[in-house]
């Protein structure tokens, strides 16, 4: 059985005019009229930001013991399952932030093969010897436009739910390959026909009976006893595919295993153009102080650590005055700061150019949990040297960190 997946929820709106209620007069009591949607985006938005910040100290810190521990102890195995689980509450809290984010992310020209080869290194460690991980990436593969952060988290989630699938032994296959779709392939879909890159995630695990098939791409729908993301992986991949122009084809049948198909639009070759970032190596600073600004104290304690153990010594700021009052009495012996972008009274935007206002040299690290959005881009145009999302770990800092330096 195959599903194409073209329809959706159409919520019908209409102008305030149209509006059959009679209007209220003075002394009247009125029910407000509340945009379910806006209202989901900011409480998606708020509750994204609280974990981020939860899961920025727990993984932090964790991050640092797995670095003081003998290798395979019992104390390392503990940390290692910390670090899994965070990773899963991270994983939940960004399928929250892809569900509220309006409007379109910036695209640029990516590689759908480093990105499945960076989620294989990721989850290969984590699987058990009797489930096996194959990759067959085309050589000649095209580009995508494409936002990376929403599709590293679409294929990881495919490919998540294809482990859980397999249970105890079986296969798990990532495929990419170039293909073209014409009008009758794409008839279901508001896909134009054309060259498309195609990813496949398959497992040779149970399969799906036909409700459960039917119902896959519902939100908050499992077939999980214990479901990591709340039943919301699949509309999410789905949500996110949309985004960029593709189509999600899903087929499974019971006792064979399930492929889910994703085909997204192939740049054109005069455009396809990528520098994919290198692998710096860890960076050691000893005797240099970086300046951590963050308004949760339990942020500012990991990433001090994190810092720490990276060389530096560390001077800590809980808001934006703090800061720029610390960093104009330190300069001479401030060369890092990692700012968080969201603070209240003065956000780091602000601290920002306050910093740069009293030195032009001033080297900045933007901390956010909401990935490379338009704010953080306009900060970078702005003077900062970099940015990481939160949580991040002692590995991401350090690479970071090489990057600039």
């Amino acid at each position: 059985m195959c599903v194409p997946w073209s329809r959706g929820l159409v919520l019908e709106s209409r102008p305030m005019t149209d509006d059959p209620r009679p209007r209220p007069r003075s002394g009247d009591s009125i029910i407000p009229r509340v945009d379910e949607t806006e209202v989901l985006r900011k409480v998606a938005h708020g509750i994204a930001h609280g974990m981020n910040n939860v899961l920025a100290s727990v993984m932090g810190l964790a991050s640092v013991l797995e670095t003081e521990l003998e290798p395979g102890s019992t104390a390392a195995e503990d940390v290692h399952a910390i670090l899994k689980a965070s990773r899963q509450g991270l994983d939940l809290m960004r399928s929250l932030l892809n569900l509220a984010q309006d409007g379109e992310a910036e695209k640029t020209p990516l590689s759908m093969n480093q990105i499945v080869e960076a989620v294989a290194s990721f989850l290969r460690p984590s699987l058990p010897e009797t489930i096996q991980m194959e990759t067959h990436l085309a050589p000649d593969l095209a580009l995508v436009a494409g936002e990376s952060g929403q599709l590293r988290h679409a294929i990881m989630s495919l490919a998540v739910n294809a482990q859980d699938a397999v249970l105890t032994s079986g296969i798990l296959t990532l495929t990419t390959k170039n293909v073209v779709l014409d009008a009758q392939q794409l008839a279901d879909t508001s896909c134009e026909p054309g060259h498309y890159v195609r990813l496949q995630v398959g497992d040779t695990g149970s399969g799906m009976d036909e409700l459960a098939l039917e119902r896959a791409f519902d939100p908050f729908f499992s077939t999980k006893s214990t479901d990591d993301v709340a039943g919301l992986g699949l509309p999410l991949v789905y949500g996110i595919v949309r985004k960029h122009g593709g189509r999600v084809v899903l087929y499974s049948k019971q006792g064979l295993g399930t492929t889910v198909t994703i085909d997204l639009p192939a740049l054109d070759p005069l455009h396809q153009s990528s520098n994919p970032p290198g692998s710096p190596g860890q960076v050691k600073k000893r005797g240099e102080t970086a300046l951590v600004v963050d308004d949760d104290p339990l942020v500012l304690r990991s990433s001090s650590r994190l810092l720490e153990k990276l060389g530096y010594d560390v001077v800590c700021a809980s808001g934006g005055d703090e800061a720029v009052k610390l960093y104009v009495e330190k300069a001479d012996q401030i060369t890092l700061v990692l700012l968080d972008l969201v603070m209240p009274g003065i956000d780091g935007g602000v601290v920002l150019k306050r910093l740069l206002r009293t030195d032009p040299e001033a080297r900045v690290v933007i901390c956010s949990g909401y990935g490379n959005n338009e704010s953080i881009r306009g900060l970078l145009d702005a003077g900062a040297l970099a940015a990481i999302e939160k949580p991040f770990t002692y590995k991401q800092l350090s690479k970071i960190l090489a990057g600039i330096g």
